[in-house]
């Protein structure tokens, strides 16, 4: 045979382009060898294990670490935590575990809170999510050893109220301890 072939799963065929300089110079010294190229074989996909199972004391430690956190940078007269809880993920056995904080404020103080807030999440690698356009607030996803945990800040104006909430991802709880966690019981 002349020429190289160079076929590709698909059923594309090319003679030696110039966007394949080293075939083509293959092609060109031997113009007797048929190549033809071959995708690599998929491997068995392993199904997607979804999140891997939390100890949830593990999972309330980082949420209420960063809680404190922003709390104490927000620096809110009258910050009120509101009761950690859990809440039940998309699939069955995963969930999540909130922890927010509440104070009573003026715009000014809820400006200046989320200044602060977002340089202090900033320090920690956070990544920006987006709010809704004219909202005071902030959104930031921050990694931490118990994955991706999203922080979430608003000032609702005609409430006077400003919120802090803390919301870890989601995660595959151990079946026997997820309905005493759902039901309102703590790690």
């Amino acid at each position: 045979m002349t020429g190289v072939t160079f076929e590709r799963m698909g059923g594309t065929t090319s003679r030696g382009t110039a966007g394949e300089p080293w075939f083509a110079e293959v092609r060109r010294r031997h113009p007797d060898v048929d190549v033809v190229l071959l995708e690599p074989e998929p491997r068995d996909a392993a199904p997607d294990p979804g999140p891997a199972t939390a100890d949830p004391r593990h999972v309330e430690q980082e949420c209420a670490r960063l809680s404190a956190r922003c709390a104490e940078v927000a620096a809110l007269p009258g910050t009120t935590p509101t009761a950690p809880r859990w809440v039940p993920g998309t699939a069955v056995g995963r969930a999540q575990h909130v922890v927010a904080h509440h104070a009573h404020v003026d715009e000014s103080a809820s400006r200046s809170a989320l200044a602060s807030l977002a340089t202090s999440l900033a320090d920690l690698d956070a990544t920006p999510l987006p709010v809704p356009d004219g909202a005071l607030a902030l959104a930031a996803t921050v990694p931490t050893s118990v994955g991706p945990v999203q922080v979430r800040a608003l000032f609702a104006a005609e409430l006077g109220r400003w919120s802090v909430t803390v919301t870890s991802p989601e995660v595959a709880v151990d079946p026997t301890e997820l309905a005493t966690l759902l039901d309102g019981g703590v790690a």
